[in-house]
């Protein structure tokens, strides 16, 4: 018998990957994200901020088309409260320097229910890496509730920040 935080868990991760068409049906535990109709050309960078992250800008990299427009149009007031969901990667990387982990673009998504059992501040997981998806997060997919997009950056103004070396990436 299940218990209720795990059937809860388990309810929460269904409505996530349900609207993420998500499934793990291989035998690496690697969740794939069907994203066959929706890539572009187009990769989008966007701030996502909330009380904790102090001014640090976290920047999450889109490539999904559909999930593009949605975080455009939640910047344009056309959306109403928009939620980011993912899978982090403890790693860091050249669009997002300030932090030891980001979100796998292929693996990033917007969704509009609050959900709690994938839930923790930004600062607290960056605090917390080594430890906080083997506890807290099943297959590391975390949706920050109280973090929101806030600007969209253009790729042009992210730099490499490699010593000795500056070089716009895309």
């Amino acid at each position: 018998m299940r218990s209720s935080s795990s059937v809860l868990n388990h309810y929460c991760y269904h409505l996530i990957f349900s609207s993420l068409k998500i499934n793990n049906n291989n035998k690496n535990d690697k969740f794939q994200v069907d994203r066959s109709n929706n890539i572009g050309d187009e990769v989008a960078y966007f701030v996502m901020a909330d009380k904790t992250t102090r001014g640090k800008d976290f920047i999450i990299k889109i490539t999904n088309n559909d999930s593009i427009q949605t975080g455009r149009d939640y910047l344009a007031g056309r959306v109403p409260k928009l939620y980011v969901a993912g899978r982090i990667i403890p790693t860091t990387v050249s669009y997002n320097p300030l932090w030891s982990f980001h979100l796998a673009p292929e693996y990033l998504d917007f969704y509009h229910v609050a959900l709690g059992q994938c839930d923790a501040p930004i600062f607290y997981t960056e605090e917390n890496l080594p430890t906080i998806c083997e506890l807290l997060f099943t297959n590391c997919f975390w949706c920050p509730y109280d973090a929101r997009i806030v600007r969209e950056v253009p790729a042009s103004s992210l730099m490499d920040n490699t010593p000795n070396r500056k070089r716009r990436i895309n």
